[in-house]
């Protein structure tokens, strides 16, 4: 099994304000960015012209009523500096590399983040204990470690993180701290054993929900640019649907990765869940 060790693990959780009036966001325009709408949804008076401007944006025949946003990236330490990861989705780790990870909620969010090893087994990495998922305000980043890295170890292979963001908790999700977990299996009594294997059913059921739904919602992913916008509104609109998610990878422009799904449904409880990979390989050696 490939060992994926943890140094701890912590958030820094400082509140962003936003400095930008009701009337400015009234006043916003085609050329605003969905990161930038989507922002707007930080402060409570601006929420409701947000969700006029990002219905517009995305091509919506009613207004946004529910947003669940992030961005990340993947700090990769080399010679004590750490620098973004352009392209997380092909880029192929070396054994001992270290890295760190930087997850933002554009809006505020519980978050919930899992490691799935080579061999589908999930480590709970938040919430860490009493089933208490961190709510993170919009604009606040954890970084995971806040004390130390990740480090890719043998054997290499594909592992990813799990991060789902929601609006309200969830608890299937959140039982994933239970105690068990800090336990290896073969201290486990028979009961926590039973207790292990009922958890992991629930949260696989449940990530296969919010998998499926998304995997069925309309989708965007590539570079935000007004051009691939307007396509993307045309498409929405033609097909009236009422959920999308937008996926822009990191770039020149954005260091990040930026992820967001919206919803006309004002009942809905939008669940984004966002796989990010991690593929480590062994460096060949030079033959003499």
């Amino acid at each position: 099994m490939k060992r994926f060790p943890w140094f701890g693990v912590g958030a820094v959780l400082a509140a962003v304000v936003l400095g930008m009036g009701v009337a400015n966001c009234v006043a916003a325009d085609d050329e605003d960015t969905l990161r930038e709408i989507v922002r707007m949804y930080r402060g409570p008076a601006m929420q409701e012209a947000a969700g006029k401007l990002l219905a517009k944006k995305i091509g919506f025949s009613k207004d946004v009523e529910h947003v669940v946003a992030l961005e990340y990236s993947v700090l990769l330490r080399s010679d004590g500096k750490e620098t973004p990861v352009t392209d997380v989705k092909t880029y192929e780790f070396k054994l001992g590399d270290q890295i760190r990870m930087k997850i933002e909620p554009v809006k505020d969010s519980y978050l919930y983040i899992l490691h799935e090893g080579p061999s589908g087994n999930r480590t709970c990495l938040l919430p860490t204990k009493e089933e208490k998922p961190p709510f993170v305000k919009g604009g606040s980043p954890i970084v995971l470690p806040d004390d130390g890295f990740f480090e890719f170890a043998a054997p290499p292979g594909d592992e990813q993180l799990l991060v789902v963001a929601t609006e309200k908790p969830v608890s299937d999700l959140g039982a994933l701290a239970n105690v068990v977990f800090n336990k290896p299996d073969d201290q486990l009594t028979p009961a926590e054993k039973e207790i292990k294997k009922m958890i992991n059913a629930k949260v696989q059921e449940r990530l296969k929900s919010i998998r499926q739904r998304q995997a069925e919602t309309t989708t965007y992913r590539g570079l935000l640019s007004e051009e691939a916008m307007r396509d993307f509104a045309k498409k929405v609109e033609e097909s009236g649907a009422t959920e999308a998610v937008v996926e822009e990878p990191a770039n020149k422009k954005n260091g990040s990765t930026f992820v967001m799904m919206a919803t006309t449904k004002a009942e809905a409880r939008p669940a984004l869940l966002v796989m990010i990979p991690l593929r480590s390989i062994a460096l060949k050696l030079k033959r003499p």
